[in-house]
């Protein structure tokens, strides 16, 4: 709305829109952050890319995150909440949803890591971030560092995100 409302007020040919960077979208985020660190954008309201952090809400939605709930309502919640409860998962389906859960989480929040040995050509396929750094034996911080630059590790290893 702010930069809906400072179009309005100076006009469209006062601002110009301009790409930065073309990057992996696994990099996305990472960018974001760094040209919002860099630039300090005037427009942007959230301090953190990804996040809701630095949002502020109106007074009108504060005021229906703090409306108490009637104790009918509450009686109604509670009752759905106690059939939901009163079958607990078999271990065959706590094991489906563990697997699901863990299997989603490396698809969509796991960064898949490939080292590429420059020397003898060998590739090392790492599932995140977290397994490459676990079993290069170096930090994440690291391996982003890398990555960024395009600079071999150690001489040696080429590190991509795939």
């Amino acid at each position: 709305m702010i930069i809906n409302k400072t179009l309005l007020k100076y006009g469209y040919s006062k601002f110009t829109l301009q790409i930065l960077e073309y990057c992996d979208t696994n990099l996305v985020l990472d960018r974001e952050q760094y040209y919002m660190d860099t630039l300090s954008p005037e427009y942007n309201i959230l301090s953190k890319a990804g996040s809701n952090a630095g949002y502020k809400h109106s007074e009108a939605t504060l005021a229906k995150l703090r409306r108490k709930f009637s104790p009918e309502h509450l009686a109604k919640i509670l009752i759905h909440l106690k059939k939901l409860n009163s079958k607990p998962f078999s271990p065959e389906i706590r094991a489906k949803i563990s697997k699901g859960t863990a299997d989603f989480n490396v698809r969509t929040k796991g960064k898949k890591v490939l080292f590429i040995d420059l020397e003898s050509k060998e590739t090392l396929n790492f599932s995140s971030m977290r397994e490459a750094a676990l079993n290069m034996k170096i930090g994440r911080n690291t391996i982003k560092k890398h990555i960024l630059s395009q600079e071999p590790y150690l001489g040696k290893y080429l590190i991509s995100i795939i």
